[in-house]
């Protein structure tokens, strides 16, 4: 998927026959030439379990135009 202004999340909702375990692979995590000069986050939000209804977010990769080569 690609995430932009205009699309800034995506929702992995994985096949619920079979198997309950599922994977998410990230290959490649960038920014476009476009991206402008801000902390760029790429997170996953896990559900919520049963003994904490508060929803935190896992940080994958943090990114910033300026520090990348």
């Amino acid at each position: 998927c690609e995430l932009s202004q205009e699309k800034p999340t995506w929702t992995f909702r994985p096949q619920k026959v079979g198997k309950q375990d599922c994977t998410l692979l990230l290959n490649t995590i960038c920014l476009g030439d476009k991206a402008k000069e801000e902390m760029n986050l790429v997170e996953i939000l896990p559900p919520a379990s049963q003994d904490d209804r508060k929803r935190k977010p896992i940080t994958l990769a943090s990114l910033r135009a300026s520090v990348l080569p």
